[in-house]
């Protein structure tokens, strides 16, 4: 038998790409399903890895595969990221190896969306075209948002639930050349959201472990994110800044605009009977959220917004709602069910870039190995992945 294949690569970039990802030689060996001892090996130069290792350490590391060609760590590989949202319990800290995996996996499924969108069309896919200032008023901003993703408030009320909402607003931003990603294995303790705005093919990822009503809020204030384009890397650990609070209450304001056009807000029934600053109950914001299909929340921005609460009542539940969510993600996790395999994989990736998979794969520009190495499935799903990504929003 011919000996197996094994890759030239420096053990310089295999020691990198594992402390980048903040794990230690035990817990990168176990994910890749490798003996420590091994993967030792490699990072002394005692031994190299097959090329078959070699890819199942880059799933491990969430780094292209390609970037182990290079003969030295790159310098400034990971592109700057806009936003870091935390539950406002969580406490400023040095974030998880899972959440930097998280983040480099959305950062190289970007690149591979723009990378097949290019090979199959011989040009790069359309911007996203809003933008916004923090000098703009949110409603407008709001309004700009709705009128481009052609959602009336008639059709947002008509969904079947707050997961029927999630599922057709995150279709309508992909419609809209926008990436949606969820990031697994991550506590919403420690993060709520981030956004990539670069351009084209910005993305905005949620957290699969926050409510659906959380989720759909967070998808646009990530999307003010973007539009906003504010640049440069976002201090992950002090939020403290007047700058950065500004940046936090616009992005907010906007997201409550888009999910609650003023109109409709204010001339609802429950709305209407309690004009000035009052105090709401739990099962009126439960009332108004679930006719909206939104968060809480949001429904606290908008009573602020327009007179109807006072910020110390906001302040008081917005805490509080964060603090029922966590305990309730604690009951979550003794129930059993949910989403088949195939429905996870589409709700983590986004039906654009399963698409753009699925395109490129029917037109020969990659192979089958190729597609369950992207998705990280097996082949016998891929049917029931193709339907899950064709069906229409409602």
């Amino acid at each position: 038998m011919p000996p197996r294949f094994k890759p030239d690569v420096s053990t310089e970039l295999l020691v990198w790409a594992r402390e980048s990802a903040r794990l230690s030689v035990e817990a990168a060996a176990k994910k890749a399903g490798l003996k420590a001892h091994r993967l030792e090996a490699f990072e002394a130069g005692d031994d190299r890895p097959t090329l078959k290792q070699l890819v199942k350490l880059a799933r491990t590391y969430q780094r292209p595969l390609g970037v182990f060609c290079l003969s030295s760590p790159p310098k400034d590989f990971d592109t700057k990221l806009r936003d870091f949202r935390r539950l406002a319990t969580a406490e400023a800290r040095a974030h998880s190896s899972e959440l930097e995996l998280q983040i480099r996996r959305s950062l190289a499924r970007r690149e591979l969306a723009l990378e097949l969108y290019r090979e199959l069309e011989d040009e790069d896919p359309p911007k996203f075209p809003l933008r916004a200032r923090l000098s703009d008023d949110p409603e407008q901003v709001g309004l700009r948002i709705r009128e481009h993703l052609a959602v009336t408030t008639e059709k947002q009320q008509g969904w079947s639930s707050t997961s029927d909402a999630l599922r057709n607003w995150r279709i309508a931003l992909e419609r809209a050349n926008v990436l949606v990603f969820q990031a697994v294995g991550v506590e919403p303790n420690e993060v709520r959201g981030f956004s990539i705005s670069e351009q084209p093919f910005p993305a905005v990822v949620t957290n699969t472990k926050d409510a659906p009503a959380g989720r759909i809020f967070t998808l646009f204030h990530e999307l003010a994110h973007v539009m906003l384009n504010d640049g440069g890397l976002c201090d992950f650990y002090d939020r403290g800044s007047s700058h950065d609070r500004r940046i936090e209450a616009f992005c907010n304001r906007v997201a409550a605009a888009t999910l609650l056009p003023r109109d409709a807000f204010l001339s609802d029934p429950l709305v209407v009977a309690k004009a000035g600053p009052r105090t709401w109950t739990n099962e009126e914001l439960t009332r108004l959220s679930r006719r909206f299909r939104v968060s809480r929340q949001a429904i606290l921005i908008r009573l602020i917004t327009f007179g109807r609460a006072t910020q110390t009542f906001y302040d008081r539940k917005k805490r509080e709602f964060d603090e029922d969510w966590l305990k309730y993600r604690e009951e979550l996790k003794k129930s059993e069910g949910g989403p088949s395999y195939p429905a996870r994989t589409v709700a983590r990736d986004g039906r654009l870039f399963i698409r753009l998979i699925l395109s490129s794969y029917d037109a020969e520009n990659i192979t089958s190995s190729d597609v369950s190495d992207y998705l990280g499935v097996k082949l016998r799903h891929l049917p029931q992945i193709r339907e899950e990504v064709y069906e229409t929003s409602s």
